[in-house]
């Protein structure tokens, strides 16, 4: 059985974690679980590495902005892969590997992600994922409405991802004033427990570990990250209960 294609996508910003999960997969494909790596990248940004492909394109055309990059790099990285299952991660984060080994048996036709915001729908993690390769692909798109259309009040670029593929028509209903922000938070929680299953996986990223959740403020919004179905089942019993 063919293991997992594992896409890293962006600049080398950390080199010692990137070093580190490049050890890691390196193993984990001499045990089958991985099967080809490459890193994506934009042209100059990269270097030669043993063992994996590595992929330089150009920056999307008429677009500029980190996120438009990101989306670049994993669409050239899945043209360049054949895995039935994808791993997406960035050369800054590094995955608990014994829990890269377990994923395809938890996951099943789900898509991981290490986090998800409580209170903001579809603000979810996008520096690492994994799924199959036609759910990763639905995560690629260069939709402008989160930009001009619609005002996003925080995490555009993850709702551009993760709304755009799982939520636009509700999203456009709630900009328009014709679904509340109830029915909006119920649909993004439908769409956790249908299509996604949640866990740190031992992910650190920056200031973020999964073994260490801490608050962020963004523009005087304090967000909860969550990295399991707690709040979501919390919920759940809140409107059974009325």
């Amino acid at each position: 059985m063919q293991g997992m294609s594992v896409i890293f996508c962006g600049e080398l910003r950390d080199r010692d974690r990137f070093k580190k999960s490049l050890h890691d997969f390196i193993q984990l494909q001499s045990e089958g679980v991985v099967g080809d790596i490459v890193w994506s990248t934009d042209r100059g940004k990269a270097a030669f590495i043993p063992g994996i492909t590595v992929i330089e394109s150009m920056p999307p055309k008429n677009h500029t902005g980190h996120i438009w990059h990101q989306m670049k790099h994993l669409e050239v990285g899945l043209d360049n892969t054949r895995s039935e299952y994808v791993l997406k991660t960035r050369p800054d984060v590094h995955i608990d590997p014994d829990f890269i080994r377990g994923l395809k048996e938890a996951c099943g036709d789900k898509t991981w992600i290490p986090w998800y915001q409580k209170l903001h729908p579809y603000y979810m993690a996008d520096e690492c994922f994994y799924g199959k390769r036609e759910n990763i692909e639905k995560l690629v798109n260069y939709c402008e409405d989160y930009d001009h259309k619609y005002k996003i009040d925080i995490g555009i670029s993850h709702v551009r991802r993760f709304g755009h593929a799982y939520a636009y028509n509700m999203i456009r209903r709630h900009m328009d004033g014709l679904a509340t922000d109830e029915q909006l938070l119920e649909h993004y929680y439908s769409t956790i427990k249908k299509w996604f299953y949640v866990h740190s996986g031992g992910t650190k990223f920056r200031y973020w570990s999964g073994k260490n959740i801490r608050r962020k403020t963004e523009e005087g919004i304090e967000l909860d990250w969550c990295c399991d179905m707690k709040p979501i089942e919390e919920y759940d019993r809140s409107i059974k209960s009325i």
